[in-house]
């Protein structure tokens, strides 16, 4: 038996409930209101959203790829049908909608918002398939090399070295978007709240409630939107909350545009506020019939789109640099939304944690960090001055620090080796830098030529890295690398290396116990590291200790030991974690229940030190030998940013560290979910067709590594090197906040001195 119901009834019946339970007398002009408010709905919401969408989404994946708006018959096949097919739902639902404007028929409306919505999932098909021309193909090739090209061709491109090498703790992230989503949800969610209240809530209390919610959550997530994912989408350009008239013509118009929508809804909301006040009080209301809060809803989602839209077009001004010597300017609004909006957030994703609840930090003022700086050289007392000739192989963040304890020491012969061509000590001439690639063997063995000892502190650091055809650029780097660096270190009778691992190379996702590990974990392996940087780290890691003690040219027998950083190493220069996190003035925290033992930098570069002045003094049971470095401090990583947030409040000078941090709870499916299609992408075009850098990035290795959480004991450290962490996660996070500080804004700091 089946149920057969015409339009025309269809139609009767709803007619019927409304009558029953919306107004009586009135149920007709009220289905005629609702009506209208769903195909103002469906109009608002796909007329913007569908080209936006393809306009922003085009910008996003294939900026660099000669991408236009309008560009008919360009893209691949796949592109221009599923295109075409958006591109012509979207017509059929202006004219659907658009007539029944006038005709006010239910069924046309729901027509209208499904050919919308079609319209919208065939636009984000299309955009997920676009094929670059033939010129773009090929820079896309070079950019991004095959695996036959990685295992081949022994040099490293222009393109190469700027993107996969030199940028990756740089720029957009995944985490971008994903922060930039939860704030359109937010007004997505209100609209959908103003809906529901103006066609479903009968008492104006309910109603002014709903009012109030619409336009709090409106303002805070669009305020966020243009502050906090401007600056962290343009973090290197001083870009600034409020800068009237910069920011490039488009930038500026595009701003205009999402504020003026912005300030109409804000405006319609509270007129809809008041009109229920008035109601409360006995008053008639105002403009009594219209669905306010829907349109208020709508112009304030129209506002966020627009205003994110804005984010792609900006252009630094001239005077942006001088702009960010001086520090993040205060804004009292501002700030209010950001934490109000933060909590609310919070409040759902934070399962209950709270800021009052965290750790306290162990300390009794703002200078006690001197306390750990005093430590460190009591540790280093004895590690005298060698004069040896020094080489470090790779001058990243761990490698500076590295360098600057040296001269500190009084080593005046000092090389350095790295593929980047700025040399980080230029003009002082006790340094001498070497630009070159550790993967060309004779490269490698010019720049060890008549050295002592050797930091090897380089790799390729590509968490997100887990597939087959990925594995080429890791092995080639942090194997490869390594095999040249011990070759060319016998070959010209280096005496002793220092190796810099990680804690990655013993950690995968099942490796038990999780916490108070020591070097006796096992390695992983290819079949069970979550990336490839773990294995392939692992190896290097064997390779170098089975090396220690072979014969050098010379005959005399070579000296090599391990340090293992365990955790996150952070630091106030450390690009990825903390700086970036003070850039920003919040911290996504993925993974915030996770525990991880943060390890200061300088403890870090303390291991090294001591490890070497070991190895020169010939300590037994020292070369070919792993020791791991951490903090001895592990805290869930919600606690670790909490006590930045306090220790910024309440333990460090007011004139010298002027930021402020925020922590947002980020859901983690919702990032898995984008991770999986990042992945297949990168899986079925193996590189050749991007979904943009940041979200390349996004994939199930990259976030099993943020969810991971264990720590490590450095006991067989202090017993063998008498290391212990000269600066306590306290003392260190005060330092970082202080050298932040001082690194980003100079000028201010001065001032204050």
């Amino acid at each position: 038996m089946s149920l057969k119901i015409t339009p025309k009834e269809g139609r009767q019946l709803l007619e019927e409930y409304v009558k029953e339970n919306f107004a009586g007398k009135n149920g007709v002009f009220l289905l005629a209101v609702a009506t209208l408010g769903f195909v103002t709905m469906a109009l608002g919401l796909f007329v913007v959203l569908v080209p936006v969408t393809y306009a922003l989404g085009g910008i996003a994946l294939y900026r660099e790829h000669n991408w236009q708006f309008w560009q008919p018959g360009v893209g691949g096949i796949r592109f221009v049908a599923l295109n075409g097919i958006s591109w012509t739902l979207y017509a059929f639902t202006l004219i659907v909608t658009g007539t029944n404007l006038f005709l006010g028929d239910v069924v046309l409306g729901m027509a209208g918002f499904g050919t919308g919505f079609m319209s919208y999932a065939f636009m984000c098909a299309a955009l997920l398939t676009y094929q670059n021309d033939k010129k773009t193909r090929e820079t896309a090739q070079v950019s991004v090399p095959s695996e036959q090209q990685m295992l081949t061709d022994r040099t490293f491109n222009e393109d190469l070295e700027q993107s996969a090498l030199l940028n990756s703790g740089e720029g957009v992230t995944s985490l971008w978007w994903l922060f930039i989503a939860m704030n359109t949800f937010m007004c997505v969610a209100a609209s959908w709240i103003a809906l529901v209240s103006d066609f479903h809530a009968k008492r104006p209390i309910f109603k002014l409630t709903a009012t109030i919610l619409v336009l709090w959550m409106i303002a805070g997530s669009t305020a966020i939107t243009h502050a906090i994912g401007g600056q962290w989408k343009h973090i290197s350009t001083g870009y600034m909350a409020f800068q009237p008239g910069k920011g490039g013509k488009n930038f500026v118009m595009m701003q205009g545009l999402g504020w003026t929508s912005f300030s109409l809804g804000q405006l319609v909301g509270l007129i809809a506020f008041a009109s229920q006040a008035s109601k409360l009080t006995g008053g008639k209301g105002y403009m009594n019939g219209l669905p306010l809060i829907s349109l208020a809803g709508l112009l304030g989602l129209a506002g966020q789109l627009v205003v994110a839209a804005s984010l792609f077009y900006y252009e630094a001004p001239t005077d942006s640099a001088s702009l960010a010597k001086t520090g993040p300017p205060q804004s009292m609004v501002f700030d209010i939304l950001r934490k109000t909006q933060f909590l609310g957030l919070n409040v759902i994703f934070a399962g209950g944690s709270t800021y009052e609840k965290s750790r306290t930090p162990k300390l009794s003022g703002p200078d006690d960090y001197l306390l750990g700086e005093k430590k460190f050289q009591e540790l280093t007392k004895d590690c005298k001055t060698t004069g040896d000739q020094y080489l470090i192989i790779g001058v990243g963040f761990v490698g500076k620090r590295l360098v600057q304890r040296l001269l500190e020491r009084g080593e005046t012969r000092i090389r350095l080796f790295d593929i980047v061509p700025t040399n980080p000590f230029a003009g002082d001439d006790r340094i001498e830098y070497v630009r070159g690639d550790v993967t060309k063997y004779d490269q490698v063995l010019a720049a060890c030529k008549g050295v002592d000892t050797v930091y090897s502190t380089f790799a390729i650091i590509r968490f997100m890295d887990r597939l087959a055809h990925q594995a080429a650029l890791s092995y080639r780097i942090n194997v490869g690398g390594t095999e040249n660096v011990l070759k060319a270190c016998r070959e010209q009778n280096v005496k002793r290396i220092v190796v810099t691992s990680s804690s990655h190379a013993t950690t995968d996702e099942h490796s038990e116990p999780r916490f108070d590990r020591d070097e006796n974990a096992p390695y992983v392996v290819r079949e069970t590291a979550h990336n490839h940087y773990g294995w392939t780290k692992a190896a290097a890691d064997i390779m170098c200790l089975n090396a220690n003690g072979q014969l050098k040219a010379d005959g005399t027998p070579i000296q090599i030991a391990i340090i293992r950083p365990c955790s996150g190493v952070f630091g106030g220069d450390d690009r990825i974690s903390f700086e970036k996190a003070m850039s920003l003035g919040v911290f996504p925290g993925v993974g915030a229940k996770k525990v991880m033992d943060w390890v200061y930098v300088e403890n870090v570069v303390l291991g090294h030190i001591l490890l070497e002045a070991a190895l020169q003094r010939n300590d037994p049971d020292i070369a070919g030998q792993a020791f791991n470095i951490s903090n001895n401090e592990a805290v869930k990583n919600e606690d670790m940013w909490f006590t930045v947030m306090k220790i910024i409040r309440d333990y460090a000078h007011p004139d010298k560290v002027k930021s402020t941090l925020d922590l947002i709870f980020i859901p983690e499916q919702p990032l898995w979910a984008i991770g999986y299609v990042s992945e297949l992408n990168q899986r079925i075009f193996k590189g050749k067709v991007s979904l943009g850098r940041d979200l390349d990035m996004l994939t199930p290795g990259m976030l099993a590594t943020a969810v991971m959480e264990y720590s490590y004991n450095s006991d067989k450290a202090k017993k063998f090197l008498g290391y212990e962490p000269a600066y306590s996660l306290d003392q260190a996070i005060q330092k970082s906040l202080y050298e932040y500080w001082e690194l980003h804004f100079p000028s201010a700091n001065k001032k204050t001195q």
